[in-house]
């Protein structure tokens, strides 16, 4: 589980593999500024997780063992 609590209230939330693909792509609740994803369906590996709220972006890896 990937956890994101910035004080960014998250509208659209994708998760890429290193080589650019999409292997997860969910909608937020805007109306929250905490988001949890659930990343145990992707193999062990190194994932990118790209958020956004419209104006800001948010970022960060995440390596799945």
């Amino acid at each position: 589980t990937v956890q994101h609590d910035a004080g960014i209230a998250l509208t659209h939330v994708a998760v890429l593999s290193l080589d650019g693909r999409r292997v997860l792509e969910v909608p937020m609740s805007a109306a929250s500024g905490r988001m949890d994803l659930d990343i145990s369906a992707l193999p062990a590996g190194t994932y990118l997780v790209n958020g956004t709220d419209g104006d800001r972006m948010w970022n960060t890896r995440v390596v799945k063992r």
